[in-house]
């Protein structure tokens, strides 16, 4: 796991603004100081084709040598390369040893680029951020992992009069670069009060600052001085690794072990190491599995990446009440008898927690768990693990929230189709109706009364329809409706809950491992049948079914059994203590009316999906546009002494 950062521009660029280009990214390339804090590495390249800079920091997981040390060039091109291949050794086995005579990680993904270009993106099974540049034609491709489990960000710049393509892993490296605009993007801001994810398709908060989106690739280049890109995107089912799906005509039974097998063998494949490896345990039902495989396999072959004792895991939760998390945490823990840790969150580090995130990520936050995961986040590096793996993705692949799956359900028990406006009715934090009685006149016009918003949600959900469609022929129209939602799901939800683990961990330089969130189990689990994943019946839902009976006998009845359940962290009552931000944000009252300030300043805890998404802009813009007033304001409302 790494930071990467670069700069790309044309032809005619003088010397004296290649040197430039090369000192500012050194400045972007030190701001992810913290996504790779082992070593630091620069490449840069000037001839009558133009200039470019590659940036890199490390975080040495694999193959810690000096092997694997980026910038990394082959007589072609290249990389810079952020993530980690699990098949590599497959993928290396395709080629003959002339051709990739090296075995690591970002060698094998810079030879077979070189071979087969970007469609080489297809086989590869794993999280990955990446820039590549191919020496001869002058081009530069920038690249995403179709799950969306690492970011990248790019936009492009004017340098004396030159188009400067800039990318970076976090916004932060690029507003690094002196001449990227902090220019908000009035329809993401929006869009951010409705669902708390801070992008909105491509376009960030920022204007002009851009994302890849899922298995997307960029490639630029330059036609005389004329800049020109062309967009591709891999999807998940195009990724070709050889999944063991389910039959068509496959018994429950069977779907059980296959997919026991499946998620077995994913994590498995998701633990090659140098250095050592952790667990998140909250005690649910998918960081019980992932700790379960993990400490049967430290069993069996007594090593876990360089860990040769127990399995460490780890839980988080407030110092004000014991919790559930806490309960389960612990029963699942001494059940494997794991090194367990728990992490207690008070309000004072809450607070310092949430000021520094947003001072170093240069994004507000989208939950208030991404505090809770920094916290241990750190408390895992002082104790000396650099790779944690976490259960993001089952939710959304087996069907684990409830109530959308009751509301679609529902709708056609009554002959009655669920629109595609409703997946943004489950997805928002606050209802959309109130945005006009919330925000300004001016902003909600200038945020097109959210026209990009609903556009988004429609697209999104006719294409997962369509996926369902034409994959699932035989399933009814209900099945198909809730194959969509789980698909539509899986783009929108999963996406920004990766998001929030990358920059959360990445905080104090963790490598997060998302075995449920990958291109094979992703593969799989939409082989299964929509009663495989779950059941509805008079007596509620059965979530994550195949799951459940899976791993009945591995795990305690009560984790089984135990339903769905958010991070146990008081910030209703926590925020309450710094609401005061809001009334010295001229951010805020630029976007949000005066007297539904005065009301959530007054009573946030009553106001809480106002106050927490309102109070995160308030600190964001402050730090992106204004003097300090608002910080200093937060920081004061939190002078105790924190200890563990």
């Amino acid at each position: 796991m790494c930071g990467i950062a670069g700069l790309f521009a044309g032809p005619d660029v003088p010397s004296h603004v290649h040197t430039s280009l090369v000192r500012d990214a050194i400045s972007m390339r030190d701001a992810l100081t913290h996504r790779g804090p082992d070593d630091a590495g620069l490449w840069a390249d000037h001839s009558s084709l133009g200039c470019v800079v590659l940036a890199h920091r490390r975080l040495a997981v694999r193959d810690t040598s000096h092997a694997g040390v980026q910038p990394m060039r082959s007589r072609n091109s290249v990389i810079v390369y952020n993530g980690e291949i699990y098949n590599q050794p497959d993928v290396h086995a395709t080629f003959d040893a002339d051709s990739l005579p090296d075995p690591c990680d970002t060698a094998t993904v810079l030879g077979a680029m070189d071979i087969n270009g970007a469609s080489a993106l297809r086989s590869f099974r794993g999280m990955y951020a990446l820039a590549h540049y191919e020496l001869h034609s002058h081009s530069l491709t920038l690249a995403r992992d179709p799950m969306g489990i690492k970011p990248l960000y790019w936009t492009i710049i004017r340098v004396e009069g030159h188009d400067v393509v800039a990318f970076a892993s976090e916004i932060a490296g690029l507003l690094a670069h002196p001449n990227v605009t902090r220019k908000p993007d009035p329809v993401t801001i929006s869009s951010y009060l409705t669902t708390i994810r801070t992008t909105l398709g491509e376009r960030t908060l920022l204007d002009g600052v851009r994302t890849l989106l899922p298995g997307q690739t960029i490639s630029f280049r330059y036609y005389g001085n004329t800049l020109q890109t062309q967009r591709e995107r891999i999807e998940v089912d195009d990724i070709v690794i050889g999944v063991h799906a389910v039959s068509t005509e496959h018994t429950f039974e069977e779907a059980v072990d296959l997919t026991r097998e499946a998620v077995t063998r994913s994590i498995h494949a998701h633990l090659p190491s140098d250095v050592p490896i952790c667990c998140l345990l909250s005690g649910g039902l998918d960081s019980s599995i992932i700790a379960s495989v993990l400490s049967d396999r430290l069993r069996q072959r007594g090593t876990l990446g360089s860990v040769t004792s127990s399995l460490a895991t780890w839980c988080a939760a407030s110092d004000e009440a014991e919790t559930d998390d806490l309960v389960f945490a612990r029963t699942m823990a001494s059940h494997l008898r794991t090194e367990h840790h728990e992490v207690i969150v008070s309000r004072d580090m809450f607070l310092d927690q949430w000021l520094s995130m947003i001072r170093r990520s240069c994004v507000p936050l989208s939950t208030p768990n991404e505090i809770a995961i920094a916290e241990i986040a750190r408390d895992m590096r002082s104790n000396g693990y650099v790779v944690a793996m976490s259960g993001e993705g089952a939710d959304e692949l087996f069907g684990g929230y409830d109530q959308p799956l009751s509301i679609i359900t529902d709708a056609f028990r009554r002959d009655v189709d669920v629109a595609d406006d409703a997946e943004l009715d489950i997805l928002a934090w606050m209802p959309t109706q109130i945005k006009p009685m919330l925000m300004t006149e001016s902003a909600f016009e200038a945020a097109e009364h959210d026209a990009n918003l609903v556009l988004y949600i429609r697209d999104t959900v006719r294409s997962a329809r369509d996926f369902a469609k034409g994959k699932y022929p035989g399933d009814t129209a209900c099945d198909l409706r809730l194959r969509a939602h789980l698909e539509f799901s899986t783009k929108s939800n999963l996406v920004g809950l990766l998001q929030r683990l990358d920059t959360s961990l990445m905080q104090h330089s963790i490598e997060g491992r998302t075995p449920f969130a990958d291109a094979g189990i992703s593969q799989f689990a939409s082989s299964l049948s929509v009663s495989d994943r779950f059941h509805i019946d008079t007596d509620g839902v059965t979530t994550k079914r195949v799951l459940r009976h899976g791993f009945a006998g591995v795990l305690p009845e009560s984790i089984v059994q135990r339903s769905k359940r958010s991070f146990p962290l008081p910030f209703r009552e926590w925020i309450a203590s710094a609401s005061d931000v809001l009334r010295e944000s001229e951010v805020v009252r630029t976007w949000i009316k005066p007297e539904i300030v005065d009301a959530i300043s007054d009573q946030p805890a009553q106001h809480w999906r106002l106050a927490w998404p309102i109070m995160n802009l308030a600190i964001w813009g402050e730090r992106m546009f204004g003097d300090t007033g608002v910080l200093e304001r937060m920081h004061s409302t939190n002078t105790t002494t924190v200890s563990r």
